[in-house]
């Protein structure tokens, strides 16, 4: 279960969306929440400005202030009233601050509301939201700005929120099923949480034709998930967490899992199954599969899934990947996100 639940705001409504879903997770597990509103600093006003001095530092001031007072304002409401709430106010690189004070404040869940279909193409190809989530070595949960519905029942629904997690038989996607547990049961109480693994296996073309997986991989697919089955279930009682899975063949491996989740996949035809599966609320993905650590960065499936799904997804990066690429993930958070532009209205 979550301990710490940070949530970065920028001002902005859309970025506000993110607090009841924060709130929910934050009461069902106990978990403190931590609001987080980044300012410029002298340096990168600098670039950005051609006041004067002694103006750049009372615009400084002023938005430190407004800052300040924004995140008061924000703390005393309602909604999150009954909660541990800290509110901080951090300076610098808005990605770079972000994942810094996760790391200083010991968070171990970051919550953002992205702009939507064109806010997750400018996500995947550099704004704030998917630096933090490309660096960030604690799960990010990015809900869609535009999914009014499927927002409003992670926010107060009681009934089971189920979370499609993407597998590919690798140790690496596994990473995504102990987060997904924990946020389907904060997200479904008093109700059970509900997983579905996913394992999509691609079809191949050769010289125009295509070449079906042959029966032993369908079988090899279909055992190695009723494994995950069997692990989970051990772990977890039947009244916090059902588990279900299914195992469909496809060409475009992102599409079909996308489908599967926003939908229910009718998988009557297919050799694996003849029952249908119900639609997701939730898309868990790790970042890094059997592509590698480059492969999600550069085009993998994971970026595809970005880039056309309507619901939220739960981003997590494996902490052994984490491990063997800190010194390069340091350089390049330090590195790439210095090109961003201030954090208002990008989240």
């Amino acid at each position: 279960m979550f301990t710490r639940i940070m949530v970065p705001l920028d001002g902005s409504f859309r970025a506000e969306q993110a607090l009841p879903v924060a709130a929910r997770i934050a009461r069902a597990t106990h978990a403190s929440l931590l609001l987080v509103r980044v300012v410029t600093t002298i340096n990168d006003f600098a670039l950005q400005s051609m006041e004067w001095p002694v103006d750049m530092q009372s615009a400084l001031d002023q938005e430190d202030a407004d800052a300040r007072a924004y995140l008061t304002l924000i703390k005393d409401r309602a909604e999150l009233q009954d909660l541990n709430v800290t509110a901080l106010v951090a300076e610098g690189e808005a990605a770079r601050s972000i994942l810094v004070t996760a790391h200083d404040e010991q968070a171990d869940l970051i919550v953002m509301c992205s702009h939507g279909y064109t806010g997750f193409r400018h996500w995947v190809m550099g704004s704030i939201a998917q630096k933090v989530a490309r660096y960030s070595p604690i799960p990010v949960f990015i809900l869609r700005d535009e999914a009014v519905a499927e927002r409003a029942k992670l926010q107060d629904t009681a009934a089971p929120v189920c979370i499609v997690v993407a597998l590919d038989g690798s140790p690496l996607a596994e990473e995504a099923l102990e987060p997904a547990a924990s946020l389907s049961i904060a997200l479904s109480l008093p109700a059970p949480g509900e997983l579905h693994l996913a394992r999509v296996l691609p079809l191949t073309y050769t010289e125009g034709k295509i070449i079906v997986n042959n029966d032993k991989a369908i079988t090899d697919a279909q055992r190695y998930l009723l494994l995950i089955e069997e692990r989970l279930s051990r772990k977890y009682d039947a009244s916090q967490l059902s588990v279900s899975s299914s195992v469909s063949l496809n060409v475009d491996v992102a599409g079909a899992l996308v489908k599967l989740a926003e939908t229910g996949a009718d998988i009557a035809s297919l050799e694996t199954s003849e029952e249908r599966v119900d639609a997701g609320d939730i898309i868990a993905l790790a970042t890094h599969g059997r592509g590698g650590v480059e492969r999600w960065i550069m085009g993998s499936i994971a970026e595809r899934i970005l880039s056309i799904t309507k619901l939220p997804l739960l981003i997590v990066r494996p902490p052994h990947v984490r491990t063997q690429h800190e010194q390069v993930t340091q350089k390049k958070t330090e590195n790439i996100i210095n090109d961003t532009q201030p954090m208002v209205g990008i989240l």
